[in-house]
């Protein structure tokens, strides 16, 4: 169980901008740092003002159910970029008590590889759920060779940084990342859906394990102790919301009024608010294409 809807992140109030890093070079770096990282030519996000700004406290998670929709359809661009921080803040910085100068920038490459990562694993559940066969057989690679020494057959299946190699007649992993160990017991070679599926659920393991730790906690609604998943950072907890969609098969789906991710919680449903739904109803209105009904009474 993830402690989403209780989850914390800041927002600098000032907003964000795009800097290199000779502005920074001198600003919040202490000796926990190398200075010649911070060239010209690198590229950094930063709030607007670098110094006597304020930030304001949120629950992410709570503001939007589908955040890991709306950070994997961000551009992958600058400005793409400072409009997802403008809205949710860093992906990864935050308050830290060991640090007598904490970082107040991130890095526009740890964005890209944020991004890159996410989007893969969305798009690799969603080609999954559809059974999209063209696209999974260009993300799986399957294939086989026998061992000279020993004759025996290896069975290879890899799909982006994952693979899992396994002899056929030995009841072992010949080479293997831990977290997909299983798909030589519950796939057949060449098999696509599963695999795919499996993969996904490693690249989301991965990343949640390295950003967060489990808590035992008392609920004092049920009288129950929980088990709980506390995130240390917005990317850990965007991964750990992708994972309870995935485990819960919650699904998403763009408003068509302003374009924002929704839970879909009805096939029908295609605005995220009440507040979208009564301006599609007057823009209609304003064209002409009213259909008698309004905007309380009108269907999704």
């Amino acid at each position: 169980m993830a402690e989403g809807s209780k989850f914390q992140w800041h927002i600098e109030d000032c907003g964000y901008r795009v800097t290199d890093g000779e502005e920074i070079r001198d600003y919040g770096v202490s000796e926990h740092y190398r200075r010649d990282e911070f060239s010209k030519e690198k590229r950094f996000i930063v709030p607007t003002i670098l110094s006597g700004h304020t930030c304001r406290t949120y629950e992410p998670l709570n503001v939007n159910p589908m955040l890991y929709r709306e950070f994997t359809s961000t551009e992958p661009t600058e400005s793409g970029f400072v409009s997802f921080a403008d809205r949710f803040g860093f992906l990864q910085m935050q308050k830290s008590r060991s640090l007598r100068n904490p970082p107040i920038y991130e890095s526009v490459d740890t964005w890209q590889y944020a991004h890159k990562q996410m989007r893969f694993a969305v798009k690799l559940w969603d080609a999954a759920e559809k059974e999209d066969i063209k696209y999974l057989k260009s993300e799986i690679k399957w294939w086989q060779r026998e061992l000279k020494d020993s004759g025996e057959t290896i069975i290879w299946v890899e799909c982006g940084v994952f693979y899992c190699g396994y002899q056929v007649h030995t009841p072992r992993a010949w080479r293997s990342r831990t977290e997909v160990i299983e798909i030589r017991e519950v796939c057949r070679p060449g098999e696509l859906v599963l695999p795919a599926k499996l993969f996904c659920l490693a690249y989301i393991n991965r990343n949640i394990e390295r950003s967060g730790r489990k808590k035992l906690k008392y609920n004092r609604e049920t009288g129950m102790i929980e088990n709980y998943y506390v995130p240390y950072t917005l990317i850990a907890a965007i991964w750990n919301q992708f994972g309870d969609a995935v485990s819960s098969n919650r699904r998403g789906r763009r408003c068509e009024q302003c374009g924002s991710w929704f839970e879909q919680k009805r096939s029908t449903k295609k605005y995220c608010s009440e507040t979208c739904r009564a301006r599609a109803f007057k823009a209609r209105q304003a064209n002409g294409n009213g259909n008698g009904h309004s905007a309380g009474s009108e269907k999704d």
